[in-house]
């Protein structure tokens, strides 16, 4: 609740100036088409100014309040009612989700709060790339985001207990099955534990080795039949 008036970024131009401010691409405000907001260091847990965009639903929602509130300059956007130079305190934010909870005939969630959207955002999000989630929400630590915030859900486990067919199948690209009638360069043929370094997506140079592990029998070493970098490589 510690946002101002000013944090609000509506135009592109204050996008850019926020951005160029935290030396992030100004390039970004192009992208978010609907504004962004600005999250001050002082407030960060960890020291950090960020700016995030808004998405359709969340402008539509400031764009209401700000037509019935009008806010400008560094004042409150959620103002302190008896200190509207303050910005709302936390006890009072949580009293506002209980009024807005009762009114809408919600329960009360059991570890509820605003950590709950915080954990929604996470979860359904899980299927996006880590880094644009944790800039979008403002996280630090990977592990913290998943382990607090992202939780399963009944399509995912399902997901997880019915999909077996995603494993590769005997005579498909990528199996041993698959390399039996391959050939060496030198016309031998190769051996069906043989990786061939395409699959393994290292090609950096120079030849190597790279370390194999079969099923049940440990690791084993093999040459790679492409130029790569020199050493040994763990697949």
């Amino acid at each position: 609740m510690n946002l101002r008036a000013s944090d609000v970024l509506l135009s592109p131009e204050q996008m850019v100036t926020a951005l160029a401010a935290i030396g992030a691409p100004i390039e970004w405000a192009g992208h978010w088409p609907h504004g962004a907001l600005r999250w001050r260091a002082e407030h960060d847990k960890m020291g950090y100014e960020t700016v995030t965009p808004l998405s359709a639903l969340a402008r539509a929602a400031i764009d209401a309040y700000l037509a019935r509130n009008p806010r400008a300059g560094d004042v409150p956007v959620f103002p302190e009612l008896r200190r509207p130079n303050d910005c709302a305190s936390r006890d009072i934010a949580e009293h506002w989700l209980r009024q807005a909870e009762k009114k809408a005939g919600l329960p009360r969630l059991a570890r509820g709060g605003y950590h709950a959207f915080r954990r929604q955002f996470a979860s359904e999000r899980r299927h996006l790339p880590d880094t644009d989630v944790m800039a979008a929400a403002g996280w630090r630590s990977l592990a913290v985001m998943r382990q607090s915030y992202q939780h399963s859900d009944a399509v995912g486990m399902l997901s997880a207990v019915e999909r077996p067919e995603a494993r590769p199948k005997p005579g498909e690209p990528g199996t041993p099955v698959a390399h039996e009638n391959r050939k060496a360069p030198n016309g031998d043929a190769l051996r069906e534990d043989h990786i061939p370094v395409k699959n393994m997506m290292c090609a950096f140079g120079v030849p190597g080795y790279m370390i194999h592990g079969t099923p049940g029998a440990g690791f084993s070493v093999m040459p790679v039949d492409f130029s790569v970098a020199p050493g040994m490589y763990t697949t």
